[in-house]
């Protein structure tokens, strides 16, 4: 075999470890992990590559809300070819990454969105330490990035990848996929025909949306000052933010691409700027609205919008029993400890509480965060659930909306909260992560735990529990990290 990409992709069994356990959080099914484990398998999937006879059915599409109120339509592959792709995106990534221009820190291993947003904060700070408020850069996005990049400068993205390390059958099959505009519409029930750009969604999509504006990031980061940008978003802080703009405009404009104007925006010292799901002033960093909509999304659903264990709760009130106290606190607390684990533990490796929690640092807004959360468990606890909601201005804090029943849950609730660990004490810790880690298995009472209460306890079926729970672990689609 003289394809030299196809053997390093194949003979790396590290890539393929990477894979599977991919494959496993993004819950493909067992029968093409199984496929993909076995050695027969994979050499099979390699022949079939090498011999051109690999088939990829037309993607079909998926839809998410945007922050904006809008939609963005993603492509969605068959199991086994999500895997391929995932694959071939991996070697991409670690054997290209010099096509990538430092300034785009899109989708790579180690660099999170967290410390992208303080490196951009601590920018705007150190060009702005005081005086007059001013603009001190602008924000930009590309106008429809994924879905209108021309296919001519996909196929010299590719070209420069054979040109490193020879033709291969690996990258003609990505040109025969881009090459393609089928899909199947799952609005419409039917195979419709309509370029698809990138295919966001698709993994490989992810090392398209970073390689192929090279020129440009050489371009605006030789501006000085700081520039960034993650796949569309872009963000350029100093003094020649409108020579910038300018030459932004003209390098899309010679590979068609234009920016959206409605939402640029001016980078001021004295304002929220939004960037990557934070609000950012100066040295200050918060929630945006989308953020917080989410983590009082993920508060509820355990809570008071989880209607089994309301009900639950107050028909046991009903009785005011001794008995039925015990069992009001037993429920609760099984609550408790679960809402724990969402914030604090997640799947092990990532959480609300590890991914965002040391980011922010307005003690406002995590004390605002806190005290929801505390009034959900109260809300849980007495089965009165009127407790308004949380809100986000862009230039301002979050705030709290006023619900009836606060100050009557507050009163009654006692000492029986003390045993949840408030977000604003957790805040102090997420620094040292060894002692992160040891609180919250302490919290938790054991070690990587799957889920912290049974479905029995809960009142519902194990099927229900497992989904819900999955819910929280959910991640964007494949060429979203």
């Amino acid at each position: 075999m003289s394809d030299r990409i196809l053997e390093s992709l194949f003979l790396d069994q590290t890539l393929w470890s990477d894979v599977l356990e991919w494959g496993v959080r993004k819950g493909i099914v067992q029968s093409v992990l199984t496929y993909i484990q076995d050695p027969n398998g994979r050499a099979k999937l390699c022949e079939q590559i090498y011999t051109g006879e690999y088939p990829i059915e037309p993607p079909h599409t998926g839809y998410v809300k945007k922050e904006d109120g809008g939609e963005r339509t993603f492509f969605i592959n068959a199991p086994l070819t999500r895997l391929l792709f995932h694959a071939i995106y991996l070697w991409l990534m670690r054997h290209e990454g010099s096509m990538i221009h430092p300034a785009c820190l899109s989708y790579h291993e180690g660099i999170g969105i967290g410390k992208i947003v303080q490196n951009v904060s601590r920018q705007i700070t150190t060009l702005h330490p005081h005086g007059e408020p001013c603009v001190v850069g602008r924000k930009f996005d590309i106008h429809h990035y994924f879905d209108t990049i021309p296919r001519s400068v996909i196929h010299n993205a590719l070209d420069k990848v054979e040109q490193h390390h020879g033709p291969s059958s690996v990258i003609a099959l990505i040109r025969k996929y881009y090459d393609s505009d089928l899909y199947y519409d799952t609005r419409k029930g039917k195979i419709v025909e309509s370029y698809q750009g990138i295919k966001q969604g698709c993994a490989v999509s992810s090392w398209f949306a970073n390689v192929l504006l090279y020129e440009l990031d050489a371009k605006l980061s030789a501006l000085g000052g700081c520039y960034v940008r993650y796949s569309d978003d872009i963000l350029f802080v100093g003094e020649s933010y409108e020579k910038a703009t300018t030459l932004l405009k003209e390098e899309l404009q010679k590979i068609d691409l234009s920016l959206n104007e409605e939402k640029q925006e001016d980078i001021r010292s004295d304002r929220f700027v939004r960037f990557l799901g934070f609000d950012i002033r100066g040295g200050e960093i918060t929630l945006s609205e989308k953020w917080v909509k989410h983590f009082q999304r993920q508060v509820d659903e355990i809570t008071i919008l989880n209607k089994p264990l309301i009900k639950q709760v107050r028909r046991l009130r009903k009785q005011t029993t001794e008995a039925s106290e015990k069992r009001i606190q037993t429920l609760a607390g099984h609550a408790m400890r679960r809402l724990t684990q969402t914030l604090y533990w997640g799947n092990g490796t990532y959480s609300w509480g590890t991914l965002v929690l040391p980011i922010i640092n307005r003690a406002d807004d995590i004390r605002q965060l806190s005290t929801y959360c505390l009034d959900a468990l109260r809300a849980l606890y007495t089965g009165k659930t009127h407790i308004g909601g949380l809100g986000k201005p862009k230039q301002g804090g979050i705030t709290r909306g006023k619900g009836r029943d606060v100050a009557y849950n507050r009163k009654a609730t006692g000492k029986w909260l003390s045993q949840f660990t408030p977000l604003s004490a957790m805040w102090q810790l997420v620094g040292n992560k060894w002692l992160y880690r040891t609180l919250v298995n302490d919290l938790l009472l054991e070690e990587y735990p799957k889920y912290p209460i049974t479905a029995r306890q809960e009142g519902v079926s194990e099927e229900v529990l497992n989904r819900r729970y999955a819910q929280h672990l959910k991640s964007e689609p494949d060429g979203k990290k």
